[in-house]
């Protein structure tokens, strides 16, 4: 009877090990980020989100809901990110410490939704619970969690998860609704941000393992082998949603004014064909981390090219390993966790470049899931080769909780410096300090505090690397001209005009002191063409009159220095 007892209670006690499990991931993430509560919003693109954003500050209404819908901001479309945003201003108003947790609850949805797919299509608890668990704790996913901007990857990929679930669930037993269920999902994942253009082909990993639903290998014990044809037809409505995405996100692009390096196709192909490992060799050592990478082929943005012999080396190593990879059929992880890693890296690994940087630590929130089920279930394989012995559990369990623990301690340590824009960005030019775009942003904090002198060190740092940086050009020269030096900050204006010379602010700048200075006739045609670009402003309009009136004869009454 006590044995039958004993055996009644270890049954349950491995009913309870996967919530058990679920809990104490989700209580060390909540270790780890319940500090981003009390930080507040940052410069980089916050204000671009949520903070300036008109529309978004008003908060819910069926007005804003079809701005929502229609809006092309950044070069996206996110119309269920903007109303998570707006419902954000609805609960939390300007307290950024609530959109704060909102981020981390979203976060702990996609690691329970990561859990519970690996869990359902693999019945494996251990190696289930230790992907989530790196998923949760991994100092590269610190960026999205920590930085208020990136609602739309949390966003994203929980409706991704949600959506490989559903297809899990439709595989095994069927449905007009568990279809249209995981279709919808899809839907709200790239409406959210077009990040998981590509799952499509993740799903079909997924069908070569494990759902074992391929003639390729070994079917699962409730899988039927398809072939490849009819597998990819099943999936002809994803993959229509996927090129509708694509399709909406080509036309923001085409509209919205983006500072993307231009850079040859030649140049990105080898960007593309390194960038995988840069990410690998991240993940494996989280450190110096910074929230912009210049791009490698933007010398003006700090940028130091790759060598020949490191693409040449990494694109050996793409065929050798992908080959490899789908060669070793006797451990199919191997593969999917590979073209997991690769395939969901593509709409953002370079071939289309949006923006500065070369490569960003959110971009890895999906893509390491692959890695990571091939680390988990490689673990697991080994730990069974060497038969199992007591020793080497132990150690396994030691290493595993041992890695966990330091990726939890570092997670802990790069969020702390999200707590203001000031820290992210001087943590940041630690780790790259050939960056102008930062150096800009630190001098304009700076600036904003009062440190006058120190914002200028800042921009004429940037300024050593990027001479026509517009925006550093502008501030440089107005902290010139409140210094008295009018002939340094026309110098600074005409810089940033030759890099943007629609910019109205600087064009108003230069000619107030133009105007000032006596050369009335430039002054009256840099303030004509600021009135143009700005017809409603009313105080180039009034600049544009004073100078026209020194030009004939008056007397110059522009206003006092920008």
């Amino acid at each position: 009877m006590a044995f039958a007892r004993l055996r009644l209670a270890a049954r349950d006690l491995r009913r309870l090990a996967s919530p058990l499990a679920l809990l104490a991931i989700l209580c060390a993430t909540g270790a780890v980020y319940a500090q981003v509560v009390q930080f507040g919003f940052v410069t980089w693109d916050d204000p671009l989100y949520v903070t300036s954003n008109a529309e978004v500050q008003r908060g819910l209404s069926l007005a804003n809901a079809a701005w929502a819908l229609s809006a092309r901001v950044d070069s996206n479309w996110l119309p269920l990110t903007w109303l998570s945003h707006m419902l954000d201003v609805e609960l939390f108003g300007a307290w950024a410490g609530g959109h704060h947790a909102t981020n981390l609850l979203l976060h702990a949805i996609d690691t329970t939704l990561l859990f519970g797919l690996l869990l359902s299509a693999t019945r494996a608890p251990l190696p289930s619970a230790f992907v989530a668990a790196l998923f949760a704790l991994h100092p590269l996913h610190t960026e999205v969690v920590a930085w208020v901007s990136q609602r739309k990857e949390l966003l994203s990929t929980g409706f991704g998860l949600l959506a490989a679930l559903a297809y899990v669930a439709w595989t095994r037993r069927g449905g007009a609704l568990r279809y249209a269920g995981l279709s919808i999902a899809f839907a709200a994942a790239l409406a959210s941000k077009p990040m998981l253009v590509t799952l499509p082909f993740a799903l079909l990993l997924f069908d070569y393992w494990p759902l074992g639903r391929t003639q390729l290998g070994a079917p699962a014990h409730d899988a039927i082998p398809r072939s490849v044809g009819r597998l990819l037809l099943e999936k002809l409505p994803l993959f229509a949603l996927s090129i509708a995405a694509i399709a909406i996100a080509f036309t923001s692009q085409q509209v919205a004014r983006t500072h993307a390096p231009d850079v040859p196709l030649a140049l990105r192909l080898a960007h593309a064909a390194v960038v995988p490992f840069r990410y690998l060799a991240l993940a494996l050592w989280p450190s110096p981390l910074s929230v912009l990478y210049p791009h490698p082929y933007a010398p003006e943005l700090g940028g130091e090219p790759w060598s020949a012999a490191t693409v040449a080396a990494a694109t050996a190593a793409l065929f050798a390993i992908t080959a490899g990879a789908l060669l070793v059929r006797r451990w199919p992880y191997l593969a999917v966790g590979w073209l997991w890693f690769l395939g969901t890296l593509v709409p953002v690994i370079g071939l289309v470049q949006i923006g500065p940087q070369g490569f960003a630590d959110r971009y890895t929130y999906v893509p390491l899931i692959g890695p990571f089920i091939a680390l988990a279930w490689g673990a697991r394989d080994a730990i069974a080769a060497l038969g199992a012995r007591p020793v080497v559990r132990a150690a396994a369990w030691v290493l595993a909780l041992a890695a966990l623990a330091g990726a939890g301690a570092a997670s802990h340590a790069r969020a702390r410096v999200w707590r203001d824009s000031e820290s992210l960005y001087m943590a940041s030019l630690a780790a790259t300090p050939r960056n102008p775009v930062l150096l800009f942003n630190l001098g304009a904090i700076q600036g904003q505090r009062g440190r006058v002198e120190d914002a200028a060190r800042s921009y004429e740092a940037a300024l050593a690397i990027d001479p026509g940086h517009p925006s550093a050009n502008t501030n440089l020269g107005n902290i010139r001209l409140r210094k008295g030096h009018p002939e340094q900050a026309i110098e600074h204006y005409r810089a940033a005009l030759r890099r943007d010379p629609d910019d109205v602010q600087t064009l108003q700048n230069l000619g107030r002191v133009l105007t000032w200075g006596g050369e009335h006739a430039e002054a009256v045609a840099q303030l004509e063409r600021a009135a143009r670009l700005a017809p409603g402003d009313f105080s180039v309009r009034r600049d544009l009159d004073a100078a026209r009136a020194a030009l004939q004869g008056g007397a110059a009454s522009a206003t006092g220095p920008p």
